[in-house]
């Protein structure tokens, strides 16, 4: 599949649509296709994890590529669609913080 954008008959092609409606129809076009998807190989691999709370009690993200193996060939459409599942939990809701480490 191609993930570059969401696909012609994606409510985010609606020309009627505003830019934030769009933005929206596309999330939730991953969303779902992310909640089709097993992620058993990819969770142990530990790649994106929350570790903790900041003070505005915002969930702390962890993206570490370094947990990446680069031995075996990880599937990239297969990581998005994970991230876009690990950070839609209703935990996850409010606005959080991002880091990127490796």
């Amino acid at each position: 599949s191609d993930f570059s954008s969401a696909p012609p008959s994606s409510p985010a092609n609606n020309k009627n649509l505003s830019k934030d409606q769009k933005h929206a129809a596309e999330y939730n076009y991953y969303l779902m296709l992310s909640k089709k998807e097993n992620f058993t190989e990819m969770v142990p691999l530990n790649i994106i994890y929350v570790s903790g709370r900041d003070r505005q009690n915002r969930p702390i993200v962890i993206v570490a590529a370094c947990n990446i193996p680069q031995k075996k060939k990880i599937d990239l459409e297969s990581l998005f669609l994970y991230t876009i599942r690990k950070c839609s939990k209703p935990s996850m809701q409010t606005r959080f913080w991002y880091y990127f480490v490796c």
